[in-house]
């Protein structure tokens, strides 16, 4: 049988997805207006002219950050690659929130009443906002560094290990699993 991942529950997608605006809004609202401190400025250098940038290399943010220097988004080469690193975070709030509803699920059986549900929504969206508001991984959200995209690849092999599990058995699984591989030896 080979199933999709699709999102039965509209709410949840609803929730993340207003989640991963909120955070992506505040992140591109605060995000550096051109060069920050230490290594954003090599970052920027090493993605403009694909080069290495000290070890060990991040040859994968490297070639994201190229692909963002030359959208037509903004005059300012460092604010088009420090988006990726807006891009990136964003899109970690939204894997910690729908890891964080998985979590809850498991503990709160059945999520069919509305106490639960409420729970449940509540409780991932503080589990998103703590994640991204941080002060430590929202100062490197705004900025070029590697650690925005790090931690999404992190939280969606995080999430994908959860959608295997709903899954395991199937093809849909098997894909999932090489997707993380993929994801652990490329990222």
């Amino acid at each position: 049988m080979n199933k999709k991942i699709e999102f039965k529950d509209k709410t949840n997608l609803i929730v993340g997805l207003f989640v991963w605006a909120i955070v992506f809004t505040v992140y591109n609202l605060t995000k550096a207006p051109t060069l920050s401190f230490w290594d954003c400025g090599e970052f920027i250098a090493a993605a403009v002219k694909l080069q290495i940038p000290h070890p060990p290399g991040s040859p994968f943010y490297i070639l994201l950050g190229r692909v963002f220097a030359i959208l037509p988004i903004a005059s300012d080469l460092a604010v088009r690659i420090n988006l990726l690193s807006v891009v990136s975070s964003s899109f970690t709030a939204l894997f910690i929130y729908f890891s964080a509803v998985q979590i809850m699920r498991l503990s709160l059986e059945p999520v069919k009443n509305l106490l639960n549900q409420i729970i449940v929504y509540g409780g991932a969206v503080a589990s998103a906002g703590f994640v991204a508001f941080a002060l430590t991984n929202w100062n490197n959200s705004v900025e070029t560094e590697v650690y925005g995209l790090s931690m999404m690849l992190l939280t969606a092999m995080f999430w994908l290990s959860f959608m295997y599990w709903e899954h395991k058995g199937t093809v849909l699984a098997d894909k999932l699993m090489y997707l993380i591989f993929f994801i652990t030896f490329w990222g």
